[in-house]
């Protein structure tokens, strides 16, 4: 079964030197993502620094296989607001207008 490295890096890098067996590329997207969203999750405000997170997993050679990019950082409206809106605008984007 093949061996998927998943490092990560947030200013600082993390190496995944033991990997994970997985049965395919398929696989190894899954659990990226699984991975991803529980660290994400689980540092909460310092994530949205505006600073990007990557994930490059990789085989056992270090061939990258595909990477993951993340990065949050509140809307200039919103920094240092005291009291932030309580709802989301109507849309996020003037790319993105409301639907009829």
């Amino acid at each position: 079964m093949p061996r998927y490295h998943f490092n990560v890096r947030d200013g600082q890098d993390y190496p995944d030197p033991k990997g994970t067996e997985l049965p395919n590329l398929e696989a190894a997207r899954a659990e990226a993502l699984r991975y991803m969203a529980e660290l994400l999750g689980d540092i909460g405000k310092p994530f949205w620094d505006g600073e990007l997170w990557t994930m490059e997993v990789t085989d056992h050679a270090g061939l990258i296989l595909f990477r993951m990019d993340f990065s949050a950082q509140d809307a200039p409206s919103l920094v240092g607001s005291a009291n932030p809106p309580a709802s989301p605008p109507a849309y996020a984007s003037p790319a993105f207008p409301p639907a009829p």
